[in-house]
């Protein structure tokens, strides 16, 4: 299955996405502790070697335009690391966003996966699995839909904004929405797979 999940809390990835013309960031073995990762970058620098010393624990040159980047790990990675998963691969996405390719022995493994995630406020969301995981609710999605539908969101005349449920959750408008979003393409493929024309 590949959960992309977001998290604040990697130093590398912070340090690496200030480089210029970053080719990639993915990590080659992560552990409870520290993450091994493999940075592709178009000329290795002094300044790109200087902001990664900040935060690293050790560094290598692996190639003319690789270094390998020995660092803490962050929440997203000591999960992955304390889980049954096997990760087979990364890719960072974004400064917050990371996504994981992982071996899970089965539907149920992985649906306690997701949920383990969900309660570590991690924010997973399911890329590719079982088709019963990427369409089930989570957690938070149920939480955000029943607190948008109590307070009003979805009434004619909006008796609440994104705004002001994401003051109440606290966090961000942009978070709430892509949450919603996804709760509500669940519900709707769902329906439209139950109601075919």
């Amino acid at each position: 299955m590949t959960v992309q999940v977001r998290r604040t809390d990697c130093l590398i990835t912070d340090a690496t996405f200030n480089i210029p013309d970053l080719k990639g960031l993915t990590r080659l073995k992560i552990e409870v502790d520290e993450t091994l990762h493999s940075l592709e970058v178009k000329k290795v620098d002094d300044k790109t070697m200087a902001s990664l010393r900040k935060v690293s624990r050790k560094i290598v040159q692996a190639g003319p335009t690789r270094l390998w980047v020995y660092g803490k790990s962050c929440s997203a990675c000591k999960f992955m690391a304390l889980s049954d998963a096997v990760v087979l691969g990364t890719k960072s996405i974004d400064r917050t966003t990371v996504r994981f390719r992982l071996l899970v022995s089965s539907t149920g493994n992985a649906r306690k996966l997701v949920h383990d995630l969900e309660e570590s406020g991690l924010e997973p969301v399911v890329i590719d699995g079982p088709e019963e995981i990427k369409t089930e609710i989570t957690d938070r999605e149920n939480q955000v839909l029943r607190l948008c539908l109590d307070l009003g969101y979805f009434d004619n005349e909006r008796e609440a904004s994104l705004k002001d449920i994401s003051k109440l959750l606290g966090i961000s408008v942009s978070s709430l929405s892509e949450t919603l979003r996804r709760a509500l393409r669940k519900i709707t493929e769902d329906y439209v797979n139950r109601n075919p024309t």
